[in-house]
């Protein structure tokens, strides 16, 4: 039988609470900041299938990737963190 290598996982995404955590601050503000900003575009992340956390619906959550993490740290912080 033939051996098929997992798919390499190119990027991580974190949520926007995830996100808030490292930035010290609620998951409302990144993404109010990023819908702002309009961040949530492929370039800082990408959007996936989520079950919603009050239902049993299935939802769109915008995941940010590493320079969707840096951009938010630079408005919410300012540049100085960067």
């Amino acid at each position: 039988h033939e051996v098929v290598p997992l798919p390499a996982i190119e990027e991580h995404y974190s949520t926007a609470g995830e996100v808030a955590a490292q930035l010290g601050c609620t998951a409302n503000k990144i993404g109010r900041v990023a819908n702002k900003h309009n961040l949530k575009t492929e370039q800082y992340g990408k959007f996936f299938l989520d079950k919603s956390r009050h239902s049993d619906k299935q939802v769109e959550a915008f995941r940010y990737n590493a320079e969707g993490v840096q951009a938010l740290r630079h408005l919410i912080h300012g540049a100085d963190v960067a």
